[in-house]
């Protein structure tokens, strides 16, 4: 539309965009071919949940209105305190690592963020990266973000707590619970903000950790074996539908109803300490939909009294989907299905988006099946909201 705007005019067309990518690419080819306006080339031996301090996160942080000058003042601040503090237990970076890596090889493995409203969303961040970095060879740091404090006696002896706190935001509640975790021996790790320029240094500091706490745990924190699996099974998926064939539907999936609750029931019998609940949701992530999902995740919690997280995908294959398939076999899995009631076709790809969406979920369900991961297929109908609250209730029926 652009380059017709400008009746093909490749510099006109050009000035309205803009590449970061790395060298050598398609992309900077494309851009170099069009006039892009500009192209940020990052360094190619970044892996993308370590690059939120290269152009691929500051130029995104930069366009949501943050001052990329102070963020990045604020991580040099922190490299040169790391560097030069010898004694580690005074080296944030270092010292938080070895203790993330001591507890883990302890089992005790579910790192649960609490933190004041604004700092969840770096809680949701470094869920990627320490789940994707630890997360193999059997092994693994279960981030859980989001979930509501309860009462001492729902926790068991795999958790511990990292409290991140914004000074001059009370927290009255968040410091009762904390208080109260600490006192049932629990270990607390608490991390203050000045103020939210202090996540430039924040994220060095746990890039730094995770990659201390992976060495200790004796795995790669720089590659994700598991990562394609999913992806290789959905382009197979993709291929039956081009060549019209039927897809295999999980077996059994579960439908919100008294023998979809009675299925759930069965399949979550038996957890025991150490293990925890995925809820999978293949619809749009969004405040209205995480809103319903919180309800769900602290029902289940409190219910269960094991670690309840939730993603939505695709976007969690590509942020914990490593420690699901790859980390510790102390998983259950229940992915929800939603029937798209609007069709889209993506251009000239022979499927529609929503045949896609499908196929990603199916392709996840049968990754996880081919390990002999616990996966549970729930049928939420078209509507994802009202679908997840008709679970809740059929859940919380006596």
């Amino acid at each position: 539309r652009v380059s017709k705007a400008y009746r093909g005019s490749k510099t006109e067309t050009g000035s309205h965009f803009m590449a970061i990518t790395d060298p050598g690419s398609g992309l900077q080819q494309l851009a170099v071919e069009h006039c892009f306006e500009s192209t940020f080339l990052n360094p190619a031996d970044i892996g993308g949940r370590y690059s939120a301090l290269s152009f691929f996160g500051l130029m995104g942080a930069g366009l949501c209105g943050l001052d990329i000058r102070a963020l990045l003042k604020d991580a040099v601040s922190a490299l040169h305190e790391m560097r030069s503090q010898e004694n580690l237990t005074k080296n944030p970076g270092i010292y938080l690592g070895i203790v993330l890596g001591q507890l883990a090889e302890a089992g005790v493995n579910k790192l649960t963020f609490w933190t004041t409203p604004k700092l969840r969303i770096f809680g949701d961040w470094a869920e990627q990266l320490i789940a994707e970095s630890t997360g193999k060879q059997g092994k693994g740091i279960v981030p859980i973000v989001g979930e509501p404090a309860f009462s001492p006696e729902a926790y068991r002896e795999d958790r511990y707590f990292v409290v991140l706190k914004e000074l001059g935001v009370k927290t009255a509640k968040l410091d009762q619970a904390v208080k109260a975790v600490k006192k049932a021996g629990f270990p607390v790790i608490e991390i203050n903000w000045s103020d939210f320029s202090n996540v430039g240094g924040e994220m060095l500091k746990f890039e730094i950790a995770t990659s201390i706490a992976s060495s200790q745990m004796a795995v790669n924190p720089f590659d994700e074996p598991n990562v394609k699996e999913s992806k290789d099974m959905t382009g197979a998926l993709l291929a039956q539908l081009a060549a019209g064939k039927a897809w295999a539907q999980p077996e059994p999936i579960a439908p919100v109803s008294v023998k979809g609750k009675q299925l759930i029931q069965d399949f979550l019998k038996g957890l025991k300490s150490g293990d925890y609940v995925a809820l999978l949701g293949y619809f749009e992530r969004n405040p209205k939909t995480m809103a319903v999902m919180d309800q769900v995740q602290a029902y289940l919690a409190e219910t269960l009294k094991v670690p309840v997280l939730y993603g939505f995908g695709p976007r969690y294959l590509h942020s914990i989907g490593q420690l699901y398939k790859g980390g510790p076999r102390t998983g259950r899995f229940i992915e929800l299905f939603v029937k798209d009631s609007k069709k889209l076709e993506v251009p000239s790809a022979g499927y529609s988006f929503s045949q896609l969406k499908q196929a990603q979920a199916l392709g996840d369900y049968q990754a996880f099946a081919s390990k002999k991961i616990p996966v549970l297929a729930v049928e939420i109908g078209s509507d994802p909201i009202a679908g997840v609250k008709s679970l809740l209730k059929l859940l919380q029926a006596k």
